[in-house]
């Protein structure tokens, strides 16, 4: 018997048991221990994934590029966790069912979340878990996923950076009256992208302020550094002002206060990670409870842009949803070639086969 013969019995076998499984779990009421997951294909080296849990299928031949919002009737997939056992995928090319927790214990009892596929891992695979929570914040929050199908690694660094754009420059702070002159602000004014980036004043350390990525072709290392996420720009209007004050009146210290700055940002890497950007409408230019949000995805590697290097087109995105929620934004597929990246975005405002929240029970009550 070849190989492949030895693989495609094991598959089999594997495929009647859980068939088995699946006729004697009946369709008995939801029970207390339910969450309920959006499965989602995003590894572009599979034409489609199965997954099975201790009873039964949650999906079969899911395509990529494709989720359990697409099929069927959309509604998420209700899961039992009081059954003991991992979750069992399946893949086109893998040698063997792939074992993997399913983590479903991190949840709240019928609570919602996204298993996404990124990709294989030798004998194993990446699969994220999102969950669809909401918030008594009256900020806005956006999860950026790097779920690109490659590891950031040797000469390929996929991690990106997220530079949002304001319709008024002004939005960012830089403002008309800024001592760099006309010159400067309209060059701003022709690439309006800005890096979310740890405050340095002392009574705003840590807040997340917006600065400029710079011109156009110059958003690259050294300026940015896509590894470590610092960004190297000229300063808003009100760094300047209040350097050139602190001169007194010297001619070179004032100089200095227009030289670029270094800023710590925020970079998103294809790795397992859950990584939140807080932001308040009003700073943004939104009234109240409007979490609408532009911006155009930065990196160092140059595929991940669509299109040929310098000649093609970025990716742009853009988010709306409601104070308290979790706006989802996430990048996926393969770096290069046709049809390059995609996106997947949804909200936990949206309704429950939109990708959105499932309503929970009140707590601590029985569900």
């Amino acid at each position: 018997m070849t190989p492949m013969s030895r693989v495609a019995r094991r598959l089999a076998t594997f495929m009647l048991t859980i068939f088995a499984l699946q006729l004697g779990c009946g369709d008995g009421e939801v029970g207390d221990d339910v969450v309920y997951f959006h499965i989602y294909n995003g590894y572009a080296g599979s034409a489609q994934m199965s997954l099975y849990g201790p009873t039964g299928a949650l999906v079969n031949s899911l395509p990529f590029g494709q989720s359990t919002l697409d099929v069927g009737n959309g509604e998420p997939v209700a899961f039992d966790r009081s059954i003991p056992g991992n979750f069992t995928l399946l893949l086109d090319g893998s040698p063997k069912p792939i074992s993997l927790p399913s983590e479903a214990w991190s949840l709240y009892p019928h609570e919602t979340a996204t298993l996404f596929l990124i990709r294989r891992q030798g004998e194993n695979a990446l699969l994220q878990m999102y969950r669809h929570v909401r918030s008594i914040s009256e900020g806005c929050r956006i999860v950026f996923g790097n779920a690109l199908s490659t590891p950031s690694a040797n000469l390929g660094e996929y991690n990106f950076m997220a530079g949002f754009t304001f319709d008024d420059i002004a939005t960012a702070g830089y403002l008309a009256s800024d001592p760099r002159g006309g010159t400067f602000l309209t060059e701003v004014r022709d690439n309006p992208y800005f890096f979310l980036v740890q405050s340095e004043e002392e009574e705003t350390e840590g807040v997340l302020i917006p600065v400029w990525v710079g011109p156009k072709g110059a958003v690259d290392f050294p300026r940015v550094d896509f590894k470590s996420g610092t960004v190297t720009t000229a300063p808003p209007t009100s760094d300047v002002v209040t350097c050139i004050a602190d001169a007194a009146g010297d001619p070179t210290a004032e100089a200095e206060c227009e030289l670029p700055k270094s800023y710590q940002g925020i970079v998103f890497t294809p790795e397992v990670e859950h990584t939140f950007i807080h932001y308040f409408p009003e700073n943004f230019g939104n009234s109240g409870g409007d979490c609408s949000a532009r911006f155009r995805i930065f990196s160092d590697f140059s595929n991940i842009f669509t299109g040929e290097h310098a000649n093609g087109s970025f990716i742009d995105g853009e988010v709306s949803g409601n104070a308290g929620d979790h706006l989802f934004w996430v990048l996926y597929g393969f770096p290069a070639g046709n049809p390059g990246p995609r996106i997947a975005q949804w909200s936990t405002s949206d309704d429950v086969s939109a990708g959105g929240f499932q309503p929970l029970p009140d707590y601590p009550s029985t569900p």
